[in-house]
């Protein structure tokens, strides 16, 4: 995930000391559209876990066997 980063470093100190960091005004209209987002700035952060449930149903129809 990417979360944004503020553009001076005078900013980004008062955000730490503060604990109010960076966000976007428009999250899903920002982060949906091409338009400036190659200028955001932004910093990898937290982890994303896909799971895939995958049923095992009909298999030994097609030649497949459990």
């Amino acid at each position: 995930m990417f979360a944004p980063v503020s553009s001076s470093w005078l900013t980004r100190l008062v955000a730490w000391v503060t604990g109010n960091f960076a966000e976007y005004i428009d999250a899903p209209k920002t982060l949906a559209e091409a338009d400036g987002r190659e200028v955001t700035r932004v910093r990898a952060e937290g982890v994303v876990k896909v799971v895939f449930q995958v049923t095992v149903r009909n298999l030994d129809k097609y030649g497949y066997y459990n």
